[in-house]
């Protein structure tokens, strides 16, 4: 994890739809399950349109249009996805 501020830590992590993460907080080094000072889960918020167009949005439509029985939509956000990949990879070259 990341050390933000005085004993303040983030981590990000990418969820897709369907996905869940379980996560526990423990002092460093500790083992023991006593020693535990927060544990949950997490999933996404399938409401929350953040990220939408992006690739990972993209990504994450396509699997729950899937998940749901919706090939047509998701083969076309499939294609969508692939378009936008071909013209990154056609715009934007690494600089040397």
């Amino acid at each position: 994890m990341q050390h933000i501020y005085a004993g303040i830590y983030t981590a990000g992590f990418v969820l897709f739809a369907g996905e869940i993460l379980q996560y526990s907080i423990v002092p460093e080094g500790s083992e023991d399950k006593e020693d535990c000072l927060d544990s949950g889960e997490l999933k996404t918020d399938e409401t929350n349109g953040q990220g939408a167009e992006s690739r990972y949005g993209l990504i994450n439509r396509m699997v729950s249009e899937r998940l749901l029985g919706e090939r047509g939509e998701s083969q076309e956000l499939f294609e969508r996805y692939r378009k936008t990949e071909w013209m990154i990879e056609g715009l934007f070259v690494p600089m040397k």
